[in-house]
């Protein structure tokens, strides 16, 4: 009866399965993609800060290698200069040149000087030791003989005689000897007592390749491609000074043209210094560090090839790389497994509920369709919308007919007004029962008792109307009225039996209740029945849709081991129409050896009645295969089963067993090792390499098992990790292995949601001994360098005492005086090296501990008494640059030593107490203000330091321009001398 309504229930049912499905898949799917897309971002973002912070390692490394090489430089070249120096500064050399020059014929003379040459060409390793006349001529000459100068050599020699200072050449390239040269020029000076002149010139001629450039090229520690060169601008080129690591016969002679922006040389002459990307003379990217050299018109290139520099940042990243992979693969099975586990449990319940209901469908359609009461189901507009057997015989009308009226047309036409209130309190009173008037389709009426009742169906609201013809009963009840009133009338003796007629009525009627309601029983197993064959029509239907749309292959054999049944796929696997295929023999369908396969393992389905799981391959693709028996009276009688292609998932484990074995190969063959590790500390997986190592780990404590100790070790990272939630990279010692380790520590969930932590053990030993083996070197060089302040500081502190010596033969008060200046000057200088040597760095040194030695040293030289003379310090408490110092402690020496000498004449002259006022203050734009000032008798009138006469004040203006600072001269209440100037 209610088959329309099944189909509808049916259709909606598998509309919510599907949307079930739709919706329940987005869910993981956006999980999967959210987690992918963190791991991802974890890895990029670990990947990027590894790689910047190695890049700044790398900057800082070429930057302390510049600056060493700078240093060695320089220090080289004021050795060379020192040598000029010292042959200026020589009366004997000054006075042997003269007499030679004079008398050329003197053999003993130069003998002498050509012993003097080549004892200083042996012990400084000059290629040649050349000496010149006033015309540039070559007097004489030692090492390679040398007939004529070139004319730049020539022309520097003029200029070197003419003004009396020492001086050194370029590199340049000398065609005739094939070699580059670089020449020290010093002035010889004959001293006398009219007038000091120059006699000659000395040139020391040096071979680079032989001294500079092995300084220039070594490299501090073991690279492939790091290299450290000069240049300087020559025209529109860059010339090389200095050979070339990978171009050999470069020195002096490669040029490149200042249009290639992307050379590092290129980019130092246009101006740029410090760490720059690049690319070199070979083409090679390259990481460099760009200086010009101070006083020189040389730049310094310190380099190394990108590719040497990053190998070892990369290779952490490709570790990462596998790691994100990993992580992402082990994470998608897991959410796929969890969605599988869920849609499985919903679908188990659904068809739990889809038997319950078809079998209460079909005992409910089996009732409807047998009942011998009229059946209607109305929608909420009282249309027609079901009607049993009983129901088209009894009104008349064709089934189809009876679908498009409502209930008012089954009414009669008097009756028809009271329907609506009459269905509306069947809702409020949740169900009515009346009875009223019905018409059938030949106008005819009769007598109906009708039970009407609200019901849902799928979620729709439908009216269950139940009527039944009381015609019959109608007639019965008018009998016994009228049989009733005859007897009232006839005979009031009669009234016991109207009674038990009566009680017999009742009786009558609950008979006839109870009748009814078996008739109701009956109905309603026949709607169910009905209910039933059409849901196993429907399922019969869907199982054809299900054979032919299925994606994995569906069979049923029988017990001869022949198709039954096949899925539509079939046709495509065997190329042959389905109906081909039904009821053939597996030889006829399939290869020999498979076949034979095949009817083994099915006999055995059927033969033990256990479900086989297998694997076949058909035509070069894999499959896999699931059988089971079809129970018949107990007994196996069928079978039926699954094939999968299984092709791309074999292909897939093997890239993935690929990828793994990979993974352990490049741990293993790096010295990487990987191990996850819980919150305790308890180890949960290592790689193959620690087991050959360590043995087995799994259960034990990592503090244990790799550094055999029983607490956690200072520096484990795991703690901090899982606290924070980030990367944490520290380093271990593994004493069993003796070897260094950086360990990269990353926290990370497993499926259950609990924090692990999985380490990346990277072998640092190399790196660690290059680290001690610069720091040594470096050690090695603050050691020397302290020597050597020490030493400075020695010879200036025996000047000094020269000086003091001197000054005690000298009658002459202004010629002791000038001793006395010179003195206090070389302790200024001595007092740098002093503290220098004594400072914990080499390169800075405490200002204002420098002043206060340098003002006491003062005071205590010009013994003047510190009751009317005293002095104050206000001075920032900053560490200064050497260059900087030297300059500001010999400014402090002469003001202060002016004020000294001239400030203060009588205490009655000034009438107050003598101060001094040294001061060092910062401004806001960190430039600094040095001031000396005095409460003494001021400056004469129209002071001028440019037009002044005396040389302390002169040497001061000097040392300001030196330091590019300004000078301010008040005389107010005194002398107050104020210099600024800015310093590093």
């Amino acid at each position: 009866m209610l088959l329309r309504v099944d189909l509808i229930r049916m259709a909606e049912r598998l509309m919510k399965r599907l949307k079930h499905i739709i919706r329940s898949a987005w869910q993981p799917l956006l999980i999967f993609l959210l987690l992918s897309l963190s791991i991802m971002a974890a890895g990029w973002l670990y990947s990027f800060y590894h790689l910047r912070d190695h890049q700044k390692e790398v900057f800082r490394e070429l930057e302390s290698v510049a600056s060493l090489k700078e240093k060695q430089i320089d220090s080289w070249l004021a050795e060379r200069m020192s040598d000029a120096q010292n042959i200026i500064d020589n009366p004997y050399i000054g006075e042997r040149v003269e007499q030679l020059f004079r008398q050329p014929a003197s053999e003993n003379i130069g003998l002498d000087r050509l012993k003097w040459m080549r004892s200083l060409q042996d012990l400084k390793q000059y290629q040649n030791v050349l000496l010149l006349d006033r015309r540039g001529r070559i007097r004489v000459q030692t090492g390679q003989e040398t007939h004529r100068l070139g004319p730049e050599t020539a022309a520097l020699a003029g200029k070197v005689a003419a003004s009396g200072q020492a001086s050194f050449s370029d590199f340049y390239y000398c065609t005739k000897c094939r070699t580059v040269h670089l020449d020290v020029f010093a002035p010889v000076v004959h001293y006398n007592r009219q007038r000091d002149s120059v006699v000659g010139l000395i040139i020391l001629r040096i071979e680079p390749q032989n001294l500079l450039y092995p300084l220039i090229q070594q490299w501090p520690v073991p690279s492939q491609s790091a290299e450290t060169y000069l240049v300087r601008r020559d025209n529109g080129e860059v010339l090389y000074l200095t050979e070339l690591r990978f171009q050999n016969g470069s020195a002096a002679k490669l040029r490149q043209p200042l249009s290639r922006k992307e050379l590092p040389e290129v980019m130092a002459i246009g101006g740029s210094t410090g760490n720059v990307t690049a690319v070199d003379y070979r083409g090679k990217k390259v990481y460099a560090y760009l200086h010009n050299m101070p006083s020189t018109p040389w730049y310094i290139i310190a380099k190394a090839d990108r590719r040497e520099a990053e190998a070892i940042a990369y290779t952490h990243i490709w570790f990462i790389v596998f790691i994100v992979i990993a992580l992402i693969i082990a994470a998608g099975g897991i959410i796929g497994s969890l969605w599988n586990r869920q849609q499985r449990s919903y679908f188990e319940k659904q068809l739990e509920l889809e038997q319950e209901r078809q079998a209460l469908s079909k005992h409910y359609e089996y009732l409807t369709k047998y009942a011998n009461d009229i059946i209607l189901l109305l929608d909420q507009d009282l249309k027609i919308r079901e009607a049993n057997d009983k129901a088209v015989a009894v009104y008349g009308y064709s089934r189809e007919k009876m679908l498009t009226l409502d209930i008012h047309r089954l009414r009669k036409t008097d009756s028809r007004p009271s329907v609506d209130d009459q269905y509306r309190k069947a809702v409020d009173e949740n169900g009515l029962l009346f009875e009223t008037v019905h018409q059938r389709s030949d106008g005819s009426a009769f007598p109906a008792e009708v039970s009407a009742r609200m019901i849902e169906v799928e979620g729709k609201k439908y009216f269950q109307t139940i009527a039944r013809d009381i015609t019959e009963r109608k007639r019965d009840q008018e009998v016994l009225r009228s049989q009733k009133q005859e007897l009232e009338a006839a005979n009031q003796e009669l009234l016991l039996a109207n009674r038990k007629l009566l009680s017999s009525e009742l009786e009558l009627r609950q008979a006839d209740e109870d009748l009814r309601n078996q008739l109701a029983a009956v109905q309603e197993s026949r709607d169910a029945l009905e209910r039933s064959q059409a849901s196993l029509k429907q399922m019969e239907e869907m199982f054809e849709q299900f054979l032919r749309h299925s994606p994995v292959y569906v069979f049923f054999k029988d017990e001869n081991i022949r198709p039954l049944r096949l899925s539509k796929n079939y046709e495509q696997l065997l190329g042959r129409p389905l109906q081909e295929l039904l009821g053939r023999t597996m030889d006829e369908l399939f290869p020999s050896d498979l076949a034979r396969s095949m009817v083994e393992d099915d006999q055995r389905v059927l033969r033990d009645g256990q479900v086989v799981e297998l694997d076949e391959e058909l035509n070069g693709r894999h499959y896999r295969t699931i059988k089971f028996p079809i129970l018949q009276e107990g007994r196996p009688k069928m079978l039926a089963g699954f094939t999968l292609d299984i092709t791309e998932r074999r292909k897939a484990e093997q890239s993935l067993r690929e990828l793994n074995q990979r993974f352990e190969y490049v741990l293993g063959a790096t010295r990487t090792g990987f191990d996850i590790i819980d919150k305790d500390y308890n180890l949960i997986d290592v790689d193959p390499y620690w087991k050959k190592a360590y043995g087995e780990a799994v259960g034990k404590k990592c503090y244990r098992y790799f550094m055999n100790q029983d607490a956690v070790c200072p520096s484990c990272g795991i703690k901090t990790a899982l606290e924070l939630k980030q990367v944490v990279v520290t380093q271990e010692f593994l004493k069993l292995e003796n070897r260094w380790v950086e360990v990269h520590t990353i926290p990370f969930q497993d499926a259950s949601g609990a924090w692990l932590a999985a380490e990346f053990n990277i072998d640092i030993t190399e790196h660690k001994k290059s680290q001690e083996n610069m720091t040594a070197a470096l050690k090695e060089k603050e050691v020397l360098l302290r020597e050597v302040h020490h030493r400075v500081k020695n010879n200036l502190q025996v000047i000094s005492s020269l000086l003091n010596l001197q000054s005690g033969y000298i009658t002459d008060q202004r010629s002791r005086e000038l001793f006395k200046e010179c003195q206090t000057r070389v302790r200024s200088m001595s007092l740098i090296h002093e503290r220098l040597y004594q400072a914990e760095s080499l390169s800075r040194l405490s200002f204002s501990g420098y002043a206060r030695a340098l003002v006491e040293d003062l005071f205590h030289s010009y013994g003047l008494d510190r009751e009317k003379v005293s002095y104050s310090l206000d001075i920032i408490d900053r560490p200064m640059k050497i260059d900087t110092a030297i300059p500001c402690g010999l400014i402090v020496n002469e003001l202060v030593s002016n004020s000294l000498k001239y400030a203060f004449p009588s205490y009655q002259q000034i009438g107050r107490q003598g101060l001094i006022k040294i001061a060092l203050v910062g401004g806001d734009d960190g430039s600094l203000t040095l001031s000396v000032r005095d409460n003494g008798v001021g400056l004469p009138q129209g002071f001028d330091i440019e037009k002044v006469g005396s040389l302390g004040l002169q040497l001061v203006a000097t040392l300001v321009q030196q330091l590019d600072g300004k000078l301010e001269i008040k005389n107010e209440d005194g002398a107050w001398f104020s210099m600024i100037f800015r310093a590093e």
